[in-house]
C-alpha cells in the first residue's frame, strides 16, 4: 500500500460509524459513509477506498468492541430504543442522553471537512481528522451517542478510536500482526524528589514527562496518533500543542471547557501552551504498531521485534539529548521532533528575561550538565500471540451458537487481553519477553582503580571527591564550599573570587545571584544540575510561576495584602515584610532574615505597627466560608507562612482496574442492563457473557472483565480528563503541580487551600455521579475504586526531598491502609514534618471529611475550642471498642474544652464519628494536633 491508502484505511476505521449513530440506527453505515465522504472530499484523503480496506475495518470493528457489545452481532439492533449511557467501570451508574440538533451535526461535518481539506498531505489530513473528530463534536455542544443501544456501556467515539487503533494490526491482511510496545522509566520517585527547590522537583517531573512524550511523539507523527494507547492523544494537550507546532490547524475551544475558569487565558494557544509545561505524562507508555515501518513517505516491513526495540531506544536517547540541549540553552537543531519541542516551549513566549547575572551563571555551568534516564522496553509480537491462543471451549461454543465462526471470533475477542495481561492460562500462550534496560552514556568516572575514582570534570574547587547533595547517587561536577559567617551559612570567599573571574560578575554582586543557582555547600551532579538549569530556563521564560517552596507557602497571604502594599511601604518596620510579600518568584527568607525566628520577630513588629489586617480578614473568610467576627483567627493567620503542603492522591487498585478486576459484580450488572434493554437475541448474548464470566474466574473472584481495546481507550480518556481537572484544581487553589497522570496527582499547595484541593482531587476522580461532564458531553469516570489522598504539612526549613518521600509513605501505608465499614482504602491522611500525629479519615465523601476538619480548625483559631482538646481526648482512646461510650467521651471532652460550641457543630462532629466508627474520631483528634499549629 502507499501512504494515502495507509492513512485512508485508518481514517475510514475512525469514521465507519456516524458520531450520532444511536439516533438513526437504520442505515447508519450509509450515513457514516456519506459523512466521511463529505469530510474527505477535496482533501489528501480523497479517492477510492480499496476493497481490502473495507475488510480490514470490518474485522477491526469486531476486534475493538467491548465485551458486553461483542455478543450482539446476531441482529435485532435497529429496533432497539435506549437512551442511557452506563458507566463501563460501574454499570449501575448512568446518564440520560438527548438527541443532537441535526443543524449542529451538519455544521460539525462542514467544519471538520474544511479543516481536513486544508491539510497538505494524507498524514497531515489524518492527524487533523483524529484531533478534531471528537473535540469539535464536544465544542459544538453535542452529546454522545451509544456505540450500540443493545450494549450501552460505551459511546461511539470510544469504539471508533479503538477501531482505528487495532486496525494497525490488521493492515497486512489475514491474521493480526504487528507489535505492542511497552516502555517505562524506572526509579521515578527517586529521580523526581531529588531537589532542594520547588523548581527542582517540577523540573524533574516535567523532564520525565517530556522525555516520554518526545519518545512516543515521532511514532504518533509517522504512523498516526491512533498508535498511542498510553498516553492517549485524545484530548491530550501535549498532542494538540505538537500538532499545532506542525501547522495542522487543530485549534478549537474544547480546552477552554476542560480547563476554564481556573486557568488564565482564553485562546487555544494560551490554554494548550500552559498545559504543555505541566507534568501530565507518566513514566510508562504503550504503543500499538502495525507490521510496517513508516518513515516519511516510505512504507516497509519491520525487521522483527529487535528492530522495533532499537527504534524506540533511538528515539528515547534523542529525547533525553533534546532536553539536555534545553538545559544548556541550545536549540538542538538537526532533529525535527526536537525542533517541534522548541517551537512548543519557546516560540510565541517572548524573548525571556535573559541577559542578567543569573543567566551568566547558568551559561557558565551548562557545559557540566547532562540529563540521563534509564529505560525499559518490552516488545510483543502480536502475530505470535494470536497463533498461540487456544480459545476456551465453552466460550467458542457460545459464540458459535450466537454468531457462527466461534473459534476465530473467540481468538479475536481474547487477543488484546492476551497481549496486555501477559500470561494466564487459556488466553496467553507466549512467554513474557524480558524487559531490557537501555544503557545511557557513562561511566561517571575516568578509568582508574577502585581507590582512584575521579569525576569527569575537575570542578568543584574542593580537591576531595563529593557526591551530589541532592540525589546522593552521582558524583558532583559543580559545587561551592560553605563557611559560617555571622550566624548563617555563607560562601567560601576563595570560591567566590574564582567564580567571579569565570562569569565576569563582581564579587560584591555575585553572592545573591549565585544563591538562585547554587546555595552555599551545595554540590550538584550532571543530572541534578541539568534539572536545576531546566527550571531556571523555564523561570526565565515565565513557564512556571513558583520557583521555591516559599513562593507556594506565601502566595495566598501575599494576594490578600496586594491592595495594602502602598500603606505597608510607609511603615518602617514593614520594609522587609512587604518586599518579601511582593517578590514574584524565588523567595528566600534566609537572604532577608537569616532564619525563621528573625523573620517571625520582624513580622510581628510590622503588623503590631501597621494594625490594619483587612486583607487577612478576607482571607480567613475565604478559607472557611464564614461571615461575621473572625477577630482572633485573624491574629492566627496574620503571621508569616513557615509551612506549605504536599498533597498527593492516587487511584486505589489502578493495576487491578487496568487488568479488568472491578469491585462490582460486573457481569451481573451488565446482564441486568442487557435485560432492561430487551433487545432481540439477548438470550444468546447472555449465554456468551455467562461463558466468558465462567472462564475468567480462573483470573480471580469476582471474575475480571476481558481487556478489550474499547475498555482500555475508555480508561485512558477518563485519565486524561481527570488529569486536566486536577490541573485546573491546582491552579484554582494557587498551587504548583508536580504531576497529574489521571490516576495520581502530586502538588505543592499553600496551607490555606490544601484541604479543599485534596477534596477536589477526590471529586475529580469520580466526577459527577460517575461521569466527567464536559459541557453537554458526559464521559464515564473511573468510578470503581476510590482515590486515597495524603496531605503533609512541611516546614520551610525541612529537606523537601525527604518530605516528598514521607508523603509517598503516608499515602501508601496510612491512607491506603484505611478500613471502614463499607469500603477500604479511599482515605485521607494528614501528617506534619514537625508533629508526630498521624490522622486517617474516610474520604469516600471528601467534602464531609474536609468540612469537619475545617470546622475544628476554625474553632481552635477563634479560641472557641482549646488547643489542648486533642490531648484530653487521648485519655479516651481505650474506649474505641465501645462506640457509644466513645461518643459520650467525645461529647464530654469537647464541651469541657469549648468556650463557644454550638449544638449543631457538636452534632455534626459526633454524627461523623458515629457514621464511620471510632477510628474516624481518632483521625479527627490526630488532625487537630496538626491543624492547631497552622498556618
Amino acid at each position: 500500500m502507499d501512504l494515502r491508502e495507509f492513512f485512508l484505511t485508518k481514517a475510514y476505521a475512525l469514521f465507519h460509524d456516524p458520531p450520532d449513530k444511536m439516533w438513526g440506527l437504520k442505515g447508519h453505515e450509509e450515513r457514516a459513509w456519506d459523512m466521511f465522504n463529505k469530510v474527505r472530499r477535496g482533501s489528501p484523503l480523497d479517492g477510492e477506498l480499496p476493497e481490502w480496506a473495507r475488510e480490514v475495518v470490518k474485522l477491526a470493528d469486531r476486534m475493538a468492541a467491548s465485551m458486553d457489545r461483542y455478543a450482539f452481532y446476531s441482529g435485532g439492533g435497529e429496533g432497539v430504543k435506549y437512551d442511557k449511557l452506563h458507566n463501563l467501570f460501574n454499570p449501575r451508574l448512568w446518564r440520560a442522553l438527548a438527541p443532537p440538533d441535526p443543524g449542529k451535526v451538519a455544521e460539525y461535518v462542514e467544519n471538520l471537512g474544511g479543516r481536513v481539506r486544508a491539510a497538505k498531505g494524507p498524514r497531515e489530513a489524518y492527524h487533523v481528522l483524529y484531533a478534531l473528530f471528537e473535540a469539535l463534536w464536544i465544542d459544538e455542544g453535542l452529546g454522545p451517542s451509544l456505540a450500540d443501544p443493545r450494549a450501552p456501556t460505551h459511546d461511539v467515539f470510544d469504539h471508533l478510536y479503538a477501531t482505528a487503533m487495532v486496525a494497525n494490526w490488521l493492515l497486512a491482511g489475514g491474521k493480526p500482526s504487528g507489535y505492542f510496545v511497552t516502555l517505562d522509566v524506572p526509579g521515578v520517585q527517586d529521580f523526581v524528589k531529588a531537589g532542594r527547590k520547588a523548581g527542582d522537583i517540577w523540573a524533574g517531573s516535567w523532564a520525565l514527562s517530556m522525555a516520554v512524550w518526545l519518545t512516543v511523539w515521532p511514532f504518533a507523527w509517522e504512523y498516526g496518533p491512533d498508535v498511542l494507547l498510553r498516553p492517549t492523544a485524545r484530548l491530550n494537550p501535549y498532542y494538540y500543542a505538537f500538532a499545532a507546532a506542525r501547522g495542522l490547524g487543530v485549534e478549537h475551544g474544547v480546552f477552554a471547557k476542560l480547563l476554564s475558569p481556573y486557568v488564565k487565558g482564553e485562546s487555544f494557544y494560551d490554554l494548550v501552551n500552559f498545559a504543555v509545561v505541566q507534568p501530565l505524562i507518566g513514566e510508562r507508555a504503550q504503543i500499538v504498531l502495525p507490521p510496517y515501518r513508516v518513515e516519511g513517505d516510505k512504507i516497509a516491513s519491520w525487521g522483527g521485534a529487535e528492530e522495533v526495540r532499537e527504534a524506540v531506544r533511538d528515539r528515547f536517547k534523542r529525547a533525553v539529548e533534546c532536553l539536555t540541549h534545553f538545559a544548556k540553552g541550545q536549540r538542538g537543531a538537526g532533529d525535527e521532533y526536537c525542533e517541534d519541542f522548541f517551537k512548543v516551549v519557546e516560540e510565541g513566549r517572548g524573548e525571556g528575561r535573559g541577559g542578567g547575572e543569573v543567566e551568566k551563571i547558568a551559561a557558565w555551568l551548562q557545559k557540566y550538565a547532562e540529563l540521563r534516564l534509564p529505560l525499559r522496553v518490552e516488545v510483543v509480537d502480536v502475530g505470535a500471540v494470536y497463533d498461540s491462543i487456544k480459545c476456551p471451549r465453552e466460550v467458542a461454543k457460545a459464540i458459535e451458537e450466537a454468531l457462527g465462526d466461534g473459534e476465530e471470533r473467540c481468538k479475536i475477542l481474547f487477543l488484546f487481553d492476551a497481549v496486555l495481561r501477559g500470561g494466564r492460562e487459556g488466553t496467553k500462550l507466549v512467554e513474557p519477553q524480558r524487559r531490557r534496560f537501555i544503557p545511557t552514556r557513562g561511566p561517571w568516572f575516568k578509568p582508574g582503580g577502585y581507590d582512584d575514582l575521579n569525576p569527569h570534570f575537575n570542578f568543584p574547587l574542593d580537591p576531595n571527591w563529593r557526591v551530589c547533595s541532592l540525589c546522593g547517587s552521582e558524583p558532583a561536577v559543580v559545587g561551592v564550599r560553605k563557611v559560617a559567617r555571622e550566624g548563617r551559612e555563607d560562601y567560601n570567599e576563595e570560591d567566590l573570587r574564582r567564580i567571579s573571574a569565570e562569569v565576569g560578575i563582581e564579587v560584591s554582586r555575585l553572592k545573591n545571584h549565585l544563591r538562585k543557582v547554587l546555595r552555599p555547600g551545595e554540590y550538584l551532579g550532571p543530572v541534578c544540575l541539568a534539572k536545576r538549569l531546566i527550571y531556571l530556563r523555564a523561570a526565565d521564560r515565565e513557564l512556571i510561576k513558583f520557583e521555591s517552596t516559599e513562593d507556594v507557602a506565601v502566595v495566598k497571604l501575599a494576594e490578600s495584602h496586594e491592595q495594602h502594599y502602598a500603606e505597608l511601604d510607609r511603615v518602617q518596620e514593614c520594609v522587609k515584610v512587604v518586599n518579601y510579600l511582593r517578590t514574584t518568584g524565588g523567595r528566600d527568607l534566609e537572604v532577608i532574615w537569616g532564619n525563621p525566628e528573625a523573620m517571625r520577630r520582624d513580622w510581628d513588629n510590622c503588623f503590631k505597627k501597621f494594625g490594619r489586617l483587612r486583607g487577612v480578614e478576607r482571607l480567613v473568610r475565604e478559607i472557611f466560608g464564614v461571615e461575621g467576627d473572625v477577630g482572633k483567627a485573624v491574629e492566627e493567620f496574620a503571621g508569616p507562612r513557615l509551612f506549605y503542603a504536599v498533597v498527593r492522591a492516587d487511584g486505589d487498585s489502578v493495576g487491578k482496574l487496568l487488568e479488568g478486576h472491578l469491585p462490582v459484580n460486573w457481569y451481573g450488572a451488565v446482564a441486568e442492563v442487557v435485560e432492561g434493554v430487551g433487545a432481540e437475541g439477548r438470550e444468546k448474548a447472555l449465554e456468551v457473557l455467562r461463558a466468558v464470566e465462567e472462564h475468567m474466574r480462573s483470573f480471580g473472584v469476582p471474575p475480571p472483565v476481558v481487556i478489550t481495546p474499547t475498555y482500555r481507550v475508555a480508561v485512558n480518556r477518563a485519565m486524561v480528563l481527570t488529569s486536566l481537572k486536577d490541573l485546573a484544581t491546582t491552579e484554582k487553589h494557587r498551587g504548583l503541580l508536580i504531576y497529574a497522570g489521571g490516576d495520581d496527582v502530586v502538588a505543592l499547595l499553600p496551607v490555606e487551600t490544601a484541604l479543599d484541593a485534596a477534596a477536589e482531587y477526590r471529586e475529580n476522580y469520580w466526577g459527577e455521579g460517575g461521569f466527567h461532564i464536559v459541557d453537554n458531553y458526559p464521559v464515564p469516570a473511573l468510578a470503581a475504586y476510590g482515590r486515597s489522598t495524603a496531605v503533609r504539612f512541611v516546614h520551610l526549613m525541612d529537606l523537601m526531598s525527604e518530605e516528598l518521600g514521607k508523603s509517598y509513605h503516608d499515602l501508601e501505608h496510612l491512607a491506603k491502609g484505611g478500613r471502614w465499614d463499607c469500603f477500604e482504602k479511599d482515605s485521607l491522611t494528614i501528617t506534619s514534618s514537625r508533629v508526630e500525629a498521624k490522622a486517617v479519615l474516610p474520604f469516600r465523601r471528601p467534602r464531609e471529611a474536609v468540612e469537619r476538619l475545617k470546622e475544628l480548625w476554625l474553632l481552635m483559631a477563634l479560641g472557641r475550642l482549646s488547643k489542648n482538646a486533642p490531648h484530653d481526648l487521648d485519655a479516651y482512646e481505650d474506649l474505641k471498642r465501645d462506640l457509644a461510650a466513645y461518643l459520650k467521651a467525645w461529647r464530654y471532652a469537647l464541651k469541657r474544652n469549648a468556650r463557644e460550641l454550638s449544638p449543631e457543630t457538636l452534632t455534626r462532629l459526633l454524627c461523623f464519628i458515629e457514621k464511620y466508627g471510632a477510628e474516624a474520631g481518632e483521625g479527627l483528634k490526630e488532625a487537630m494536633k496538626i491543624l492547631r499549629r497552622l498556618p
